[in-house]
């Protein structure tokens, strides 16, 4: 019943309101809450990369600039700072939203979505990155998931709450991997569904969240496990 929801969720398409698009302001530096540097822009380098929200703007309304040379700015509101592992992270309260307006080159079927996720409520539908009806990432129902098109992975959450967790996932159209905390922990085969709506970032969260981002590739599992700051992962995981 949990899967069923959730992908009912998915493709029924959890609302989000969208909001007026904005204009990128000059990059600014600053610190954080603990006293680190802010660095404003995308803290990984990788050609596949589609869009990067890492939070470390100065200011997180009314808008969170991209990372990626997509240009692909979100327009926000009601953002709070926080902090997690010396980096900035957003904090999203029942009055948040982040919305990337819909563009061509965000229809991907082969693609990775990865993000640092501490909701409050693992059991309430947090979606970490959300495209209705095409893909998504998030925590709810007690689970961990990750859905593009009518194909899901997922796993318990229960270890993870009220902790900051690393999910990631992958499909090659093949195959459709989650990760967590760099280990892959459920296959299933790949969807090759295009399309794309706007994107809502932090859909349904309350908590916190870092480094949301989107490939127009399918990661190596090496590269999910360096991003999630860890060595020796788990690389693959038996499709039921």
């Amino acid at each position: 019943m949990t899967r069923a929801l959730l992908l009912g969720c998915l493709l029924g398409g959890c609302s989000f309101s969208a909001l007026p698009a904005g204009s990128a302001g000059p990059d600014a530096t600053g610190v954080t809450d603990d006293g680190a540097s802010l660095f404003v822009g995308c803290h990984i380098n990788d050609p596949s990369l589609r869009m990067c929200l890492d939070f470390e703007d100065p200011q997180l309304a009314p808008l969170v600039k991209d990372g990626s040379p997509f240009g692909h700015d979100a327009t926000t509101e009601n953002l709070v700072p926080m902090t997690r592992a010396g980096e900035q992270a957003a904090m999203f309260g029942s009055s948040s939203n982040a919305t990337i307006a819909s563009k061509p080159d965000l229809a991907l079927s082969t693609l990775s979505i990865e993000a640092w996720m501490k909701p409050d409520n693992i059991y309430t539908a947090s979606w970490a990155l959300l495209d209705s009806q095409h893909y998504g990432l998030g925590i709810g129902g007690g689970e961990i998931v990750c859905a593009v098109g009518d194909k899901i992975v997922s796993v318990s959450a229960t270890a993870y709450a009220n902790q900051w967790v690393h999910v990631a996932c992958t499909n090659d159209d093949m195959h459709l991997t989650l990760f967590v905390n760099g280990d892959a922990v459920d296959c299933s085969s790949g969807s090759k569904l295009r399309g794309t709506n706007d994107v809502g970032i932090g859909v349904g969260l309350t908590g916190g969240i870092d480094n949301v981002r989107l490939f127009a590739a399918a990661l190596p599992p090496a590269d999910v496990c360096t991003h999630a700051g860890r060595t020796g992962c788990a690389p693959g995981c038996s499709m039921e």
